[in-house]
């Protein structure tokens, strides 16, 4: 739920993929303003699976050295 919650909020606060319907059924996508430096939602998606892959890894290899030991210690 945590994560869903994560790409939704994510999602909804992008300036960048969000558009504008106009009167005249056109739309025109929003722009940022000069004075935010706001990433997108894509650039941050891309930097939290970085960061989820890092940790599995890490947590895989941790594991891995422990695996070949059976719980009473013997290998």
């Amino acid at each position: 739920k945590r994560d869903l919650r994560f790409f939704i909020d994510t999602q909804l606060a992008d300036p960048r993929s969000a558009w504008d319907m106009h009167a005249d059924g056109t739309y025109v996508q929003r722009k940022a303003s000069a004075r935010t430096l706001v990433r997108s939602s894509q650039e941050t998606f891309i930097e939290w699976a970085a960061k989820r892959y890092r940790q599995a890894t890490r947590l895989k290899r941790r594991g891995l050295k422990g695996a070949s030991r059976s719980p009473s210690g013997e290998a």
